[in-house]
């Protein structure tokens, strides 16, 4: 009987050591780490558009909006900016033009460079014109106004300067430099929205399509 169990002692022992480096295999094994994701700086050129609509004479009942094409447009965005300054000095509602994007997105937001691009106003005459820009959309999941501000100034009357210089034709091409929203830095962008409200004194349109206005968002790529 004492033998039968120093036998199967021994044999238990024998099985434990067998099993022993199987186990110590297991443990060896590590979860794969991985592949870094590298954030490269990049940039989209967004175009807003007022298109066509098929009706003779062309009417403005289009849609508007904004995507990375540059396309032929219509002049509907009309406004005379001598009203404008009087609803303003009468604190009402301003004439603006809201352009939603329909591609692009999503993307991930560079915070540390500015909103760039350019307005062009197009019309019979401007003195002291700028446009005051707008741009939201959904940031991190949420809503959010990811750059605020004016233009550069247009100058002049009848000849159409901008920044004190003669441009050809009868428009005005103003900067667009505006910081962006510095918490929102290395966020995904899902929607976005543009909107324009000329200021000053300027009879005419924002232009689509000769110098079309455009506007440039700093973005990262993954890679």
């Amino acid at each position: 009987m004492k033998r039968s169990i120093v036998v199967l002692v021994a044999l238990g022992l024998i099985a434990g050591s067998l099993a022993a480096p199987v186990e110590a295999k297991k443990k060896k094994k590590k979860p794969k780490t991985p592949p870094a994701v590298t954030l490269v700086p990049a940039e989209l050129k967004f175009f807003p558009h007022y298109p066509p609509d098929g009706a003779t004479p062309e009417g403005c009942t289009s849609t508007q909006s904004m995507d990375l094409k540059d396309t032929v447009d219509t002049t509907c965005s009309n406004s005379t900016q001598v009203a404008q300054e009087v609803f303003a000095a009468a604190g009402e509602e301003l004439i603006s033009y809201v352009y939603p994007s329909t591609e692009g997105t999503p993307f991930i937001l560079d915070a540390s460079r500015k909103l760039t691009g350019e307005v062009t106003l197009r019309g019979t005459f401007s003195v002291n014109a700028k446009a005051e820009l707008l741009l939201a959309g959904t940031v991190g999941g949420a809503e959010a106004v990811i750059a605020e501000g004016e233009t550069g100034m247009g100058n002049g009357i009848a000849s159409n300067t901008a920044q004190g210089v003669e441009l050809p034709g009868p428009a005005v091409t103003v900067p667009i430099e505006i910081e962006i929203d510095k918490a929102l830095d290395k966020l995904e962008v899902t929607t976005l929205t543009l909107t324009i409200t000329v200021r000053g004194v300027h009879r005419g349109h924002v232009d689509l399509d000769r110098n079309p206005t455009h506007i440039i968002v700093p973005v990262f790529q993954q890679q």
